[in-house]
């Protein structure tokens, strides 16, 4: 404790917090020093370039200098040279409303958001219902009582939550969605590693046994994105199975895509399959959807399924969507002036449109049979009409009024 005066050895002592008011100007930096011991001293920091420092040279505002030894200062807080010249400023203040409000102001300016709430509140001891003040602090009257935003949304049942107020509802849903989003980070990583575990004979059964035993819904995600860019073809029914055993509505909507969009036969059928064992409204809704669509061959994939899941919701869509039009591109042919080709710009299934002789491609409408929604209708209804809409819709009519289908749309 070599250096300090008896005065500054006593501040230490007791652990006092020391404010002195510095001059406007300095050509030496203020700071707050924290000593070890929980005391706090401010003044001008004397030695502060030193390159090696084993003391602190201060000059304190009421006169004197004291030393002290590193070991004693834990931090050390530079002060702005603006509070230097607030703390001149505000000893002059006069102790009225006018004289904070002015002070106020010149914080805010100054941006010293701390000592303008300390001249507002000052404000409110002097003047209670200065309304001014009362709003710079954030008041608002209620039912004639002064009120801040805070109290009322407290009131309310609101309460802070990551820098605005909300209902115990909103925090509860933010929460979950919070949990939702960290677990589906874990999953991305897991697939990851068991996806690459495949590829490796000693790690792939036990790699196929973790993607195949999930359950969680919130892995659906990280599935998703890897079975979309999956090229082998043993790995997409991995993915299936997996998505079949979690079978949430998400993993099922997964699995409704790629009975439609896949390329693959044999595993488009596979992904149907799981779906119609689960036979949601869901999915009858999805696929009426696609009747639809703009591919003819989605269609009638949409038709296999419909029939499969034996709704009789689909009844109606299904009569409307037993010829669909299309259009196709029709490209010349190469064999000559005389020659033709067609191509089926969004998919075959009967009919067509042609072009012949010279001329680049063009677009044509063609109205096609769908063999795989008759068959669907057939499978809900044991009728078989042919193609004939008229007399389907004319049946159906008789069905309704008979109490058979309702024109649910599920």
């Amino acid at each position: 404790m070599a250096g300090l005066s008896r005065y500054a050895l006593s501040l230490i002592a007791i652990g006092s917090t020391m404010s002195f008011a510095l001059a406007a100007h300095r050509t030496v930096q203020a700071a707050e020093f924290i000593l070890k011991n929980g005391g706090r001293i401010e003044g001008k920091w004397i030695n502060e370039k030193e390159a090696v420092r084993r003391t602190y040279v201060i000059d304190l505002a009421v006169g004197g200098r004291i030393m002290l030894n590193r070991s004693q200062v834990s931090k050390v807080i530079k002060t702005r040279p603006i509070i230097d010249t607030y703390e001149v400023q505000r000893h002059t203040v006069p102790d009225t409303v006018e004289g904070h409000l002015k002070m106020a102001s010149w914080c805010r300016v100054k941006h010293l958001a701390k000592q303008r709430l300390d001249h507002l509140q000052r404000i409110l001891e002097l003047d209670p219902n200065h309304k001014k003040a009362r709003a710079a602090l954030g008041y608002h009257q209620v039912n004639g009582r002064w009120v801040t935003t805070a109290e009322e949304n407290q009131a309310n049942g609101m309460r802070r939550y990551k820098g605005s107020w909300r209902s115990a509802q909103e925090i509860e849903l933010l929460e979950e969605r919070k949990q939702r989003e960290g677990s589906e980070r874990k999953w991305f990583s897991k697939v990851k590693r068991w996806r690459k575990e495949l590829e490796q004979p000693k790690k792939f059964d036990e790699a196929r046994k973790n993607l195949t035993s999930i359950t969680s819904p919130t892995a659906v995600k990280a599935i998703a994105l890897y079975l979309d860019k999956e090229t082998v073809r043993d790995a997409k029914l991995i993915y299936y199975k997996a998505l079949a055993g979690i079978s949430a509505p998400p993993a099922m909507s997964v699995l409704m895509k790629e009975s439609i969009d896949e390329t693959d036969g044999d595993l488009r059928l596979t992904a149907l399959d799981y779906v119609v064992d689960q036979k949601t409204a869901a999915a009858s809704k999805f696929y009426i959807q696609k009747l639809k669509n703009k591919d003819n061959r989605k269609v009638n994939r949409a038709g296999l399924a419909l029939g499969l899941l034996k709704d009789p919701v689909a009844v109606r869509p299904l009569i409307d969507a037993l010829l669909t039009t299309h259009r196709y591109q029709i490209t010349k042919g190469k064999g000559g002036p005389n020659s033709q080709s067609h191509t089926f710009g969004t998919g075959g299934g009967g009919g067509g449109g042609y072009s012949f002789g010279g001329g680049g491609p063009k677009m044509v409408k063609a109205t096609q049979k769908n063999r795989s929604v008759l068959d669907a209708l057939y499978a809900l209804t044991g009728e078989n009409l042919s193609y004939d809409k008229t007399a389907w819709k004319r049946w159906y009519n008789s069905q309704r009024k008979n109490g058979k289908f309702n024109a649910r749309r599920d």
